[in-house]
């Protein structure tokens, strides 16, 4: 029945890993993560559940990223608050630099453009865009 409703599946394993996430022990919780565990557990009874179309994959991406910016939003904003932006500009300088010696690099070997841009560009991947890839 699964296997045929693959859309099904993807709120099941959603609803299942949302409560087995909310499960505390010994204070620590996997949170919206546990929706990963349970598809993989899924996949794992039947190969046939792990192959669904391409829309299911999408959705089930967009709700974890989504879960996931619920989890931390409010965390994330306080230590903002708190001097975490010294940390982001930390990260942007860092980018910087990997993007500058990555680009000297590739002149110095003689790279094109396209391979200079690939090294480059997987460094800033976010978790969607390398869903894209």
């Amino acid at each position: 029945m699964l296997i045929d409703n693959p859309v099904l599946l993807l709120f099941i394993v959603i609803g299942v890993g949302g409560a087995l996430g909310s499960v505390r022990v010994k204070g620590v919780a996997l949170g919206p993560a546990a929706a990963l565990f349970v598809g993989l557990a899924f996949s794992a009874f039947d190969e046939r559940l792990a192959n669904t179309p391409l829309v299911v994959s999408q959705i089930g991406l967009a709700l974890f990223i989504y879960t996931i910016g619920l989890a931390s939003g409010p965390s994330f904003l306080a230590e903002l608050r708190r001097g975490g932006a010294r940390v982001l500009v930390g990260v942007a300088v860092l980018l910087g630099l990997i993007t500058a010696g990555v680009a000297a690099l590739g002149t110095a070997l003689d790279f094109d453009a396209g391979a200079r841009a690939g090294p480059v560009s997987y460094t800033h991947l976010t978790l969607p865009t390398s869903s894209a890839v």
